[in-house]
């Protein structure tokens, strides 16, 4: 997770990456009355991967290999 420069507060952390000409802004934060914590990638202002996880490191995590999947060479989706 260290190549990633997470802004991170008390109960969420985001941050912003750059990679093929684009930008990403990666987003986990801790959701309100649950044991849970939300995730998403975007680009520009759409959504093209969010999802929950049981506790923030693992929001953490999911978040970034949903990043590095979406932006590969095999899974770049183009448009």
């Amino acid at each position: 997770m260290s190549d990633y420069p997470w802004n991170e507060k008390a109960r969420s952390a985001q941050c912003q990456v750059r990679r093929a000409n684009a930008t990403y802004s990666l987003y986990a934060g801790h959701l309100p009355d649950m044991r849970s914590a939300a995730w998403f990638v975007r680009k520009g202002r759409r959504v093209i991967a969010s999802g929950i996880a049981g506790d923030m490191g693992k929001a953490l995590a999911q978040v970034e290999h949903a990043f590095e999947n979406w932006t590969s060479k095999d899974w770049r989706v183009y448009g």
